[in-house]
């Protein structure tokens, strides 16, 4: 029987978003510092693995997948709960969605930087998933959901 996703309207979600009622949302929270590419010192490789920097790119993305629109409704919320449901634990995220419509700071780096930022888009996304459906390991038989960048220009 395929898993259901709380159907919560997207103004709620949003609420709930903002209230700090999902644990993920609160554990990724920008707080009020941001990473600047300008800021970036030495090697982009090395930059990443510092906390507060891996701390302000898991914000970026967990905003991505929580809010990346397609018409009226939430893509990538909408694509994770597909992937349970058919039993996979590989999340394709589209560049172009990256780098067109959302952070472009976010196309820049995983494209300079590919295997530290999927480490980083894997975490948040595993996160996320295991939030919205906790029998995820059970049903996927994973315990990490991969993230598979598509649409590269």
């Amino acid at each position: 029987k395929p898993l259901e996703n709380e159907e919560i309207r997207d103004d709620e979600d949003d609420r709930l978003v903002r209230s700090g009622s999902f644990d993920v949302m609160d554990d990724y929270a920008l707080e009020d510092e941001t990473v600047d590419i300008a800021d970036v010192k030495g090697p982009l490789s090395e930059w990443i693995v510092k906390d507060r920097v891996r701390h302000g790119i898991k914000g970026r993305f967990l905003n991505f997948l929580t809010t990346q629109m397609d018409g009226k409704t939430k893509l990538y919320k909408t694509k994770i709960t597909q992937m349970v449901n058919d039993g996979k634990h590989s999340l394709e995220v589209s560049f172009k969605d990256l780098s067109d419509v959302h952070d472009a700071l976010l196309a820049m780096w995983v494209a300079d930087s590919p295997a530290e930022m999927l480490e980083i888009f894997d975490e948040v996304a595993t996160d996320l998933t295991r939030q919205e459906f906790p029998e995820f390991e059970k049903v996927c038989h994973s315990n990490v959901v991969h993230t598979r960048i598509v649409e590269l220009p």
